[in-house]
């Protein structure tokens, strides 16, 4: 979505919410959207003024729950990969000494051979996985402690996250405008919701 349609997606719900059949449906439509439609108004303000917005699509949190997820599960993925290794050699054997000790026929034969060309083939694959996770393997096992550093570096990013979440201007004395905070605070709410949302698949 570009700016100039996230501008006519705020037109048509500004058009839709003066009708009472769908007020309900629109409000909910602005809160999927709201956070989408600000962002490349944003976007835009920045290429206005020549500012860089490389960062915009960088979400540290969620960068750092990927690093963890991989982290944490690249021993399960190696060990998983080994033992799928060892069945297809298991299945190797099975077929090569049925093919040596037993009288098949030619159908049978054919479709152990079959069988044996494709077992081959996922054995590779798997092997080749091995080999291209074994680095990172190593490393994780020679250094349990990273994990647990980008956990704490997680739990502090998702401590700011909240903190940032509850931020609220008190009006001091210009108490006229109150009520353009209080829309504010509105908007906060769905901003809120959204990383809400956005965390529960981290």
């Amino acid at each position: 979505m570009n700016y100039e349609d996230a501008l006519e997606v705020e037109n048509i719900l500004n058009n839709l919410s003066e009708s009472k059949e769908t007020k309900q449906e629109v409000a909910r439509l602005k809160e999927l959207l709201g956070y989408i439609i600000q962002n490349e108004k944003d976007i835009n303000f920045k290429k206005q003024k020549h500012i860089s917005t490389t960062w915009n699509n960088f979400t540290p949190i969620k960068e750092i729950s990927k690093v963890i997820n991989v982290l944490c599960n690249c021993n399960r993925y190696y060990d998983d990969a080994n033992e799928e290794v060892r069945i297809y050699q298991r299945e190797t054997q099975d077929i090569l000494h049925a093919l040596e000790l037993t009288e098949l026929e030619d159908e049978e034969m054919i479709d152990l051979m079959e069988e044996l060309k494709t077992i081959r083939v996922f054995r590779r694959r798997v092997k080749n996985f091995i080999e291209a996770i074994e680095p990172l393997h190593e490393f994780v096992s020679n250094n349990p402690d990273v994990v647990n550093g980008f956990k704490n570096v997680h739990s502090k990013m998702d401590s700011i996250r909240i903190r940032q979440g509850k931020k609220r201007y008190s009006v001091r004395e210009k108490t006229s405008l109150s009520s353009a905070f209080e829309k504010t605070d509105g908007f906060n709410h769905i901003l809120e919701e959204l990383l809400k949302r956005e965390n529960s698949t981290l």
